[in-house]
């Protein structure tokens, strides 16, 4: 670990940077055009050399990362990577962390971190660890509450979540490798979230994830996701673009998909393993970064809504 890494954040990060025009829509508010790629910084890879799910707060004020794997922390640090502090999520044991989400629950706002990875389809049952929102985090924190809740129709393997204004939670299954079958839409809604016991995820669709974007179809997966604040467009990232879609997942999924209308490629930077995608300045942007694959750097990058 790098000593450095472990600085105490400061308590408020420069807007002026995050400041764009209000973006030009095309049908149903989806982008028409977006810029080209702004890195913004690097992460660590000493300390994320995995970096599995990234979310922005309403303020823009810094950057919450999540690394994939077996240990329940999260990261919090600026927009640039720098002044990182690890946050320990006491116990909550994850099997394989996934994505990060950030959004209502109950009065409160909370980080959801998934634990919905499950390479070999064999898990009885996914969860979720909600802590809530705070400027400041201690070295540790308790969460609100732990969810575990299980597919309707047996074990899926899935990269990509968001939890809409709401407070209802998203999944989007990750497609088994080699195999070019659509991604599956889940939600568990804010009321399951909130009860007793263990919810089935209810079944909501299908995407067809081979058919839209670029590149090989084993690498055309859903591995990160995010919902916009106006909550009529979602976005996420396969290995090697970005996808956003001119409609809520609530509103139900569309009969058929035409690009510039239910959806829109995003070109993003040429980076090996897209993982992890979020929303910032209130929709107008998107920030997103890669894993690191052999030590190779993980930078973080910005597009905004032209």
């Amino acid at each position: 670990m790098n000593p450095a890494y472990y600085r105490s954040m400061p308590r408020i990060f420069p807007l002026a940077a995050l400041l764009v025009p209000l973006c030009a829509c095309a049908q149903d508010n989806l982008c028409a055009s977006w810029s080209e790629p702004e890195m913004l910084g690097t992460l660590d890879i000493t300390v994320l050399p995995e970096a599995s799910g990234i979310e922005i707060p309403a303020d823009g004020s810094r950057l919450y990362v999540m690394n994939d794997g077996t240990t329940g922390v999260f990261d919090v640090m600026n927009l640039d990577g720098s002044e990182g502090q690890r946050v320990h999520v006491t116990g909550f044991r994850p099997r394989d962390l996934e994505d990060l989400a950030l959004g209502p629950c109950g009065t409160e706002q909370c980080l959801y971190l998934g634990d919905i990875g499950d390479n070999a389809t064999r898990r009885d049952n996914v969860q979720f660890a909600l802590v809530v929102e705070r400027e400041d985090y201690p070295d540790e924190v308790a969460p609100l509450r732990i969810v575990r809740a299980t597919y309707p129709d047996g074990p899926r393997d899935a990269e990509a979540m968001a939890v809409d204004a709401s407070g209802d939670l998203w999944v989007v299954t990750k497609t088994p490798y080699r195999q070019a079958a659509p991604a599956e839409v889940y939600l568990l809604s804010a009321s399951a979230l909130a009860g007793d016991g263990v919810p089935t995820l209810e079944f909501r669709g299908q995407i067809p994830t081979t058919e839209l974007g670029s590149g090989a179809d084993s690498r055309r997966v859903a591995t990160g996701m995010d919902i916009a604040p106006d909550g009529r467009r979602f976005v996420f990232m396969t290995y090697d673009v970005a996808l956003e879609f001119s409609f809520a997942p609530g509103d139900g999924l569309p009969a058929s998909w035409r690009e510039g209308e239910t959806f829109r490629v995003i070109t993003p930077a040429p980076l090996i393993q897209l993982e992890s995608i979020a929303y910032a300045d209130d929709g107008r942007a998107i920030v997103y970064t890669t894993e690191s694959v052999q030590g190779l750097p993980a930078p973080i990058y910005r597009q905004t809504c032209r």
